[in-house]
């Protein structure tokens, strides 16, 4: 008779664990940066891959045109955000500054991929300054982990 309650209360205590731990995980660093920056990280992938030879980028010009015009979305999204701001970094109009350059690195990516006739190399030079643009901004910004 013991041994059904004691597996009871180990069972409930285990879940009671275990939803502690997904709330706390979930509510750990999400806020509209974060978001914004999961997001950044997704399509920073897909044109990685997209440029990183001429093959890859004649299968897929169309798809690292879409990604780098998402980034610039997500460019605009995030540059009226104030989360990265704190004591210990520069003031928001540097924020605002860096964001218009990866903006416009993102817009001209997205302008080289939409010529059907553009070659992997216009391509990659401009997705090298578009991480050039994301460097800049980690330096002044990123949350160290």
């Amino acid at each position: 008779m013991n041994r059904k309650w004691t597996l009871m209360a180990v069972v409930s205590l285990s879940t009671a664990l275990v939803a502690s731990t997904a709330s706390l995980a979930a509510n750990d660093d999400e806020g509209p940066l974060h978001v914004l920056m999961e997001k950044v990280n997704k399509s920073n992938g897909v044109l990685r891959k997209g440029t990183r030879n001429a093959i890859e980028y004649k299968k897929t010009f169309k798809k690292v045109e879409e990604e780098a015009k998402e980034l610039a979305k997500l460019g605009k999204e995030a540059r009226p955000l104030k989360d990265a701001i704190t004591s210990k970094t520069p003031p928001h109009d540097k924020w605002v500054k860096l964001a218009d350059e990866f903006i416009k690195a993102s817009e001209d990516l997205a302008t080289i991929a939409a010529k059907g006739d553009s070659q992997q190399v216009q391509a990659k030079e401009a997705f090298n300054v578009l991480t050039k643009t994301c460097t800049n901004c980690h330096n002044d910004y990123k949350v160290e982990e």
